[in-house]
């Protein structure tokens, strides 16, 4: 599967993190990131828990990394200011919310695939594993950049 088929999840994030209203931003894209997770699992014909998907955004975004955090809050800070801070901080957002949602997408594309051999091997993942294991993925996901952004 490949990470292209999921361009307008990733186009909203980047309009969501340009948006001028500074912390406006982190509803609506958990929100896309949600919606993007549950049309993967669906392509996956994996049945859709969406309390398992908001877990599972929440966890990835909590164990990411503090860069990003980081970027984060400058951006929206620098949004406080005027055009320019606008300007500079909405695409910071955005940039960061692309990155972001690119990552967690390709990780969970991968998931989705482990998931799915174990389904033919009749193994079943337990919750923590199944946590321990997209958190693994989304940390090498963060580490190898936006290779497909």
């Amino acid at each position: 599967m490949n990470i292209y088929c999921f361009k307008a999840y990733i186009t909203v994030a980047f309009g969501t993190g340009f948006s001028p209203l500074p912390f406006s931003d982190a509803p609506i894209l958990v929100a896309n990131e949600v919606t993007m997770l549950a049309h993967i699992t669906y392509i996956f014909g994996l049945p859709i828990d969406k309390a398992f998907l908001s877990m599972v955004v929440s966890s990835m975004l909590g164990s990411g990394s503090a860069t990003l955090a980081g970027k984060f809050i400058v951006s929206n800070l620098l949004k406080l200011i005027p055009v320019v801070g606008t300007a500079a901080g909405g695409t910071i957002s955005g940039t960061t919310a692309v990155f972001l949602t690119a990552a967690l997408s390709r990780t969970y594309i991968a998931y989705c695939t482990k998931i799915i051999k174990n389904i033919n091997k009749n193994k079943v993942i337990d919750q923590k594993e199944a946590f321990d294991e997209i958190k693994r993925i989304f940390k090498k996901e963060l580490k190898s950049g936006n290779r497909e952004v």
